[in-house]
């Protein structure tokens, strides 16, 4: 409702969440499309298949203590890869300006 988490659930356990990432947090988003391979770490890399690379991407983001965290997901298809990057950028854009706000409420 209020957009602030993107949550990756588990596939064996929908109702347990694998990762809450607070969209504000999200610094960096990496597809190997648009960034290349050299972007993502090489145990990802040699799990995923070479033709299925281009559904590939990583979120990184700041959590607690400063520490920064990445997740990579793999999208089913290329159009579905493309449609969720829009879909996040527009999203931190949102949550950025929120925060913003929040902390510099104009009078």
């Amino acid at each position: 409702k209020g957009l602030e988490y993107l949550i990756v659930l588990s596939c064996k356990d929908p109702n347990h969440a694998e990762i809450t990432c607070p969209i504000v947090a999200i610094q960096d988003i990496y597809s190997v499309v648009e960034d290349g391979e050299g972007c993502f770490p090489q145990e990802v890399l040699s799990a995923v298949p070479g033709e299925e690379r281009e559904h590939l991407l990583m979120v990184v983001y700041q959590g607690g203590n400063n520490a920064v965290y990445r997740f990579c997901m793999l999208e089913e298809s290329r159009p579905s890869l493309d449609m969720f990057l829009e879909c996040l950028r527009i999203l931190c854009i949102y949550a950025q300006q929120a925060s913003a706000t929040k902390t510099n409420p104009t009078i």
